[in-house]
C-alpha cells in the first residue's frame, strides 16, 4: 500500500483525474486555461524542415514539407508558451491560422522591431 504524502490526502481516481486527459490541449506547461482549443497552421522556412520533421512538440502535430516551405499543424489552446514558441523561430515563421493569433504574434513582432528601430 503506497502512503499519501500528506494526512488524509488520497491521489484522486483516473475518472477523477487523468493526466493525459488534462494536458490534452496544452502547448507547453499551460493546462486547464478554458481557452477554445484552435486549429494552429504555421508556415516555416524550409530550412526548418528536417528540425521539423525530427521534433515532437505536440501529439496533435502535423508536419507538411514542401518545396519552399515547412507547414506544421497543431490543435491547441492559446497560450503564453505557445506564443513564445512561434517567435523563437523570428523572422523564419509565419502563422497562417488562426487570425486571432497571427495578429498577436505580428503585434508582438512589430513592438519587438520598434525597440530596435533607432
Amino acid at each position: 500500500m503506497t502512503r499519501s504524502p500528506l494526512p488524509g490526502w488520497k491521489y484522486p481516481t483516473r475518472n477523477e483525474y487523468d493526466p493525459q486527459q488534462f494536458f490534452a490541449h496544452s502547448f507547453g506547461i499551460f493546462a486547464g486555461d478554458p481557452a477554445p482549443v484552435v486549429h494552429v497552421v504555421l508556415r516555416l522556412n524550409k530550412k526548418w524542415s528536417t528540425y521539423a520533421l525530427t521534433h515532437r512538440w505536440h501529439t496533435t502535430q502535423r508536419i507538411t514539407v514542401r518545396p519552399a516551405e515547412v507547414m506544421v499543424e497543431l490543435d491547441v489552446r492559446v497560450c503564453p508558451e505557445l506564443e513564445a514558441w512561434i517567435l523563437g523561430f523570428g523572422e523564419d515563421a509565419e502563422v497562417i491560422e488562426p487570425a486571432g493569433l497571427r495578429d498577436t504574434i505580428a503585434s508582438r513582432v512589430r513592438r519587438a522591431s520598434a525597440r530596435y528601430a533607432s
